[in-house]
Order: C-alpha cells, then structure tokens, then sequence
C-alpha cells in the first residue's frame, strides 16, 4: 500500500509541481520502504524508489498516447530527429529511464533520512 501511495505522491507531484519534483515519490518510497541493511539494502531501496517513479512516468506517457496520440507521435518524431535521428520509442524508453534514476535517488536519500532519523 505504501508503494502504491508512493506511485500516486510522484503523479501528483509531476502534475501540480513538475517533473523534477517527482523525486518526492521516491523520496517517500526509500523513507517507508528502505532497508536498513548496508549496500545491498541501499541497492534494494534504490531499486524500489526506482520502480516507483519510473512507473509513474510511464503512466503518465501512457495517459499522453491515450489522450493525444497523434501530437505525442509528432512530438516524438521530433524530439528523435533532434537527438540525432532517433526512433521515438526510444525517447519514451529514455524518458522513463530518467524517471526511474530521480526515483533511485530520491529512495536513496529517504532511507538516509529514515536512518538518521532512528
């Protein structure tokens, strides 16, 4: 459940603040679901707060295809000829991909904060 309101606070972030403050989904995610254990458990959490906001981005790229799917082609198309000719589904991978590495360093800095905080 708190994954799951974790994925919900990144969405919500995203839209009411911007992309950049999605980390907070992470953030949220690596403070109540963190391990405690060392490297492997900051791995763990990373991983977590990774999935977290990674999923939510793909959600809302989702929402931007079922809403307006002839802009979001066009727009893609662009966005690959700009970065080199590049094949539009490979920027939705890359977009989703900068979300999953906020959300692995917003889950990393939550643990830290749940650590200190014990």
């Amino acid at each position: 459940m708190k994954f799951i309101a974790s994925v919900v606070l990144s969405i919500v972030a995203h839209l009411l603040l911007g992309w950049s403050w999605s980390i907070i989904g992470g953030i949220a995610c690596g403070y109540w679901l963190g391990n405690k254990e060392g490297a492997l458990g900051a791995l763990g959490t990373g991983a977590i707060g990774a999935l977290c906001v990674g999923i939510s981005w793909a959600l809302l790229v989702g929402y931007n295809f079922i809403v307006a799917q002839a802009e979001v082609q066009k727009m893609l198309g662009m966005m690959g000829e700009i970065l080199g000719n590049l094949h539009g589904s490979l920027i939705v991978v890359l977009t989703i991909l900068i979300g999953a590495i906020l959300g692995l360093l917003g889950a990393l800095i939550g643990n830290q904060v749940r650590r200190i905080r014990e």
